[in-house]
């Protein structure tokens, strides 16, 4: 199981603490938005997954970039319209 903590005041700056480390969320300095969180988060698992299927098919590579983009609404609820992924592998 996988587990993170957050942490905010009155205002959205925060800090997400996890085993590894802690990082800045929301308006503080360095702090990371909840959007490139997720888009983030949704490019390492597709990295994961790409890596077992890789290896299944006994691909070989050098490296892979991955570029990910999300559209929000502007109304509320802000969620997430449209998300693109580009995938770029070398070697």
């Amino acid at each position: 199981m996988e587990k993170v903590n957050l942490s905010f005041g009155k205002e959205f700056s925060g800090e997400l603490k996890t085993t590894k480390g802690s990082f800045g969320v929301g308006r503080c300095e360095k702090g990371l938005t909840p959007y490139e969180m997720l888009l983030g988060s949704l490019g390492a698992c597709f990295y994961a997954t790409f890596i077992s299927l890789a290896e299944k098919m006994k691909l070989d590579y050098e490296k892979v970039d991955l570029e990910v983009t999300g559209e929000h609404r502007k109304e509320v609820p802000t969620t997430l319209e449209t998300v693109n992924m580009t995938f770029t592998m070398y070697g």
